[in-house]
């Protein structure tokens, strides 16, 4: 329960802090990009990496992130508030640097009880020059 609560307060503050204005403040900054097919109709979803939550469908480009260190990975429904956990794949297991992008990748998809995003993949590159 401690933890949901914590979850929800956390994505509260995510869907709050991100804005168009926001994600273009720093140049520098670490972005993140999402690539992560919704097969899951008619519900939207946020990546929540660590202590902050991206809604999935505000994301047509990489934005700013808020921190760098990826210690957990949880997809939350947007229109009920479930939270999903999920483990980390070797590949997400990193401390995204400024002018470093974080692409995540994947496909969204409704399992027995559960919604995890299959084949979750994560890169980091370069970020390109605005």
């Amino acid at each position: 329960m401690k933890k949901t609560i914590v979850g929800l307060i956390g994505l509260c503050i995510g869907l709050i802090t991100i804005s168009p204005a926001y994600a273009d403040n720093d140049s520098s900054l670490p972005k993140l990009q999402m690539r992560i097919v919704n097969t899951i109709k008619n519900q939207s979803f946020a990546l929540c990496l660590s202590n902050s939550c991206y809604v999935m469908t505000a994301l047509p480009k990489p934005v700013s992130m808020d921190g760098n260190n990826i210690d957990s990975i949880i997809m939350t429904n947007t229109g009920t508030m479930e939270m999903y956990g999920q483990n980390i794949p070797d590949s997400c297991k990193i401390t995204v640097k400024d002018n470093q992008t974080l692409t995540v990748s994947g496909k969204l998809v409704a399992k027995e009880m559960t919604v995890e995003v299959e084949d979750l993949q994560c890169s980091v590159r370069a970020t390109e020059a605005a």
